[in-house]
């Protein structure tokens, strides 16, 4: 068994990484599931975070939170190779 020291400072084994890229490898798959599936309700979620960061900053910050949301659109949209799930 090999041990080597993570980012935290922790002891971790080989076998501890591959769970956690295999944990990571789920999450990115359901995500992208999600985003096949049901690219419209995903994208409404998307507007409403946008919509109320909006408003609690006052429309201050506006052009940041436009490209944030459209940051966020394209990383998932890009899950699966493919930009056609999200605007």
């Amino acid at each position: 068994m090999c041990l080597q020291w993570t980012h935290r400072g922790h002891l971790a084994s080989d076998a501890t990484k591959e769970f956690d890229m295999g944990m990571f490898d789920d999450i990115k798959n359901k995500a992208k599931d999600l985003v096949d599936g049901h690219g419209d309700k995903v994208d409404g979620g998307i507007d409403k975070a946008g919509d109320f960061a909006d408003e609690k900053t006052g429309g201050q910050h506006a052009d940041k939170v436009d490209m944030g949301q459209q940051k966020v659109r394209d990383g998932l949209d890009s899950l699966d190779g493919q930009d056609d799930d999200l605007r």
